[in-house]
């Protein structure tokens, strides 16, 4: 199956990361939804791409979050 381009898998990513309440890392979505991982990554860099997610380095990985609407009033 393709997931690129999969707005139905991309909604779902978006919802998982939503629900969680720290940042999620790759690892963390590719299991989750048992996808490869260069395809996690790829999905989620493509969601920051969109700017329907934020990312930052960490020493360790990437991680992904969902702006909360409280985090939105103090940019």
């Amino acid at each position: 199956m393709n997931h690129f381009n999969n707005k139905d898998l991309e909604n779902q990513i978006v919802e998982l990361l939503k629900e969680t309440p720290i940042p999620a890392s790759i690892d963390y979505v590719a299991q989750h939804f048992n996808l490869a991982w260069g395809t996690a990554r790829a999905i989620l860099l493509n969601l920051v791409i969109e700017g329907r997610i934020q990312s930052q380095k960490t020493t360790k990985s990437l991680i992904f979050w969902v702006k909360r609407r409280s985090q939105l009033s103090h940019d």
